[in-house]
């Protein structure tokens, strides 16, 4: 996994951080590929990539749409080992950065 702050500040990291929740959703539903919550949170992903491609900022019913955050908190395991943990806090940054969308160059929760 590539080296993200977290919390995110930027949109590049933003990207990089997507794209790390990919690898560590996709190698979760390798694991458990009938975990429903798993699939949603692919989903959702793919959402974002979507919805943020090329600069475009992602609408507020967009950004309100997404769900990852709650889910890793309410479905997924809350006493990971260290390697899960990051994976559930880069996931949970994306979803807080994504729902917040601050201006570029500007901290989200300024």
């Amino acid at each position: 996994m590539a080296s993200v702050p977290i919390p995110i500040s930027s949109r590049a990291d933003f990207q990089l951080a997507l794209d790390d929740a990919f690898v560590a959703i996709r190698e979760w539903i390798a694991k458990a590929p009938r975990f429903q919550t798993y699939q949603e949170i692919e989903v959702q992903l793919g959402a974002m990539k979507r919805w943020t491609a090329n600069g475009r900022a992602p609408t507020e019913d967009e950004r309100k749409s997404i769900t990852i955050g709650p889910l890793v908190l309410r479905e997924l395991d809350p006493e990971p080992d260290l390697d899960t943990y990051e994976k559930q806090e880069i996931l949970k940054a994306c979803h807080y950065y994504f729902r917040e969308w601050p201006p570029e160059g500007k901290p989200p929760y300024a």
